[in-house]
């Protein structure tokens, strides 16, 4: 952007951002009571189509993107939101790693998950993670080429590709769990 004296303004980022964020009012990747929060974004740059309904936020390596409502977060150093009529439709992060956190309920354990790609589908409520995929919680590691969760069930699969083995490594019990 340009001002009246032909500088650069380095606020153009900052309203693109800003009004990306007051778009994103709806759930993202959120709890039923993360819904209601505000969605905000941290980025290097961010660059917004407004008939496209298409945000994208760049970083780096070393500061990626980072959106976050309640206990969701997703960090990549580009994320793209597909918004359009008025609704969420996808998020997707990559980088080396993306990743994604999200505490499930009060009750239980923060869910960490990271690969080259993340694909949230809003309508499906399925988190896709694919190229050097995990999904951790509690210690309790999946792991393969490609993982779906299903954020409603909580429930996850994992594939793999040219013969590489999917993983997964259980957390064994401590003496003080029953």
């Amino acid at each position: 952007m340009n001002n009246c004296t032909g500088k650069k303004s380095s606020s153009g980022t900052a309203v693109l951002a800003f009004t990306g964020v007051m778009l994103l009012s709806a759930s993202v990747l959120a709890l039923p009571e993360d819904q209601n929060q505000q969605i905000n974004v941290e980025a290097g740059s961010s660059e917004i189509n407004l008939d496209q309904g298409l945000y994208i936020h760049r970083g780096t390596d070393t500061s990626p993107a980072h959106i976050t409502q309640g206990s969701m977060e997703i960090f990549g150093t580009e994320i793209r939101i597909e918004y359009r009529e008025g609704a969420l439709k996808r998020v997707t992060a990559t980088g080396t790693p993306a990743r994604f956190q999200q505490q499930p309920a009060v009750d239980q354990e923060i869910i960490h998950a990271s690969g080259h790609t993340l694909d949230y589908d809003s309508a499906k409520r399925m988190l896709s993670i694919d190229v050097e995929a995990e999904f951790n919680q509690s210690g309790n590691i999946l792991s393969g080429h490609h993982i779906d969760y299903n954020l409603d069930t909580r429930s996850a699969n994992a594939s793999s590709v040219d013969g590489q083995p999917v993983r997964m490594e259980i957390r064994a019990a401590s003496v003080d769990q029953p």
